[in-house]
């Protein structure tokens, strides 16, 4: 009697631990095309050197004294390859200077991506960037330096059977906390499980080492 709770018990502990286990690997292992794109925080690069008296950038025959650096991270964050990926960036406002330039670690990532200013007039200057194909986890960064004030990005994409994900550093931030938070409660309540059968199973075997040791005794006395 003893040793079918045990092995119930044990079952059923294995079948819970089996169904959590094989819910992730076969989301991990499905085709996700997901691609992402983080606005960063951006920075008023004039700002601490107005402090020290009156400066100027020059940018080719270009010259201002304000300078305002918005920033895009953009990975691939699925499990295939996406090609032929387009997005657009446009700048609200009035900006008589705007430069985006690709950086990565990658230095032939860095090379295939395109940047084409598509709106040359100083009023909501807007950029294509082009990249033929993007590998998983590949990322690259979009920098755009300008003037006129900080501008709230506007951002456009659309791949054909492809997730984009477009949000701010702060939301990404806040994302990962909720993760990290479900993450840790499925471990605990795992851990706690199985803490619970393993007790349970040497409750039960201590009980069914107790009988049998009574059972022999009573055997040797009659």
């Amino acid at each position: 009697m003893h040793g079918d709770w045990v092995a119930a018990t044990a079952s059923v502990i294995a079948a819970i631990i089996g169904v959590v286990g094989g819910y992730f690997l076969a989301r991990y292992q499905r085709e996700r095309r997901h691609l992402r794109i983080v606005t960063m925080e951006t920075e008023d690069l004039s700002a601490t050197l107005r402090q020290h008296g009156d400066f100027e950038f020059t940018f080719n025959r270009y010259t201002t004294s304000e300078l305002i650096l918005s920033t895009l991270s953009v990975r691939n964050m699925g499990n295939r390859s996406l090609s032929d990926v387009l997005f657009s960036v446009k700048l609200p406002g009035r900006h008589p200077f705007a430069k985006a330039s690709c950086f990565s670690d990658d230095k032939a990532l860095a090379s295939e991506v395109a940047i084409v200013r598509v709106a040359p007039d100083e009023d909501s200057p807007e950029f294509f960037v082009k990249l033929p194909y993007f590998n998983v986890r590949e990322r690259f960064h979009l920098k755009i330096l300008y003037n006129g004030g900080v501008s709230n990005l506007e951002i456009a994409c659309r791949l054909p059977d492809t997730e984009v994900e477009i949000s701010t550093a702060a939301e990404q931030y806040q994302k990962m906390d909720r993760r990290n938070r479900w993450k840790t409660a499925i471990t605990i309540l795992l851990a706690a499980l199985s803490s619970l059968a393993f007790a349970w199973i040497s409750v039960e075997l201590g009980s069914q080492k107790l009988q049998s040791r009574y059972e022999e005794k009573a055997t040797t006395a009659k």
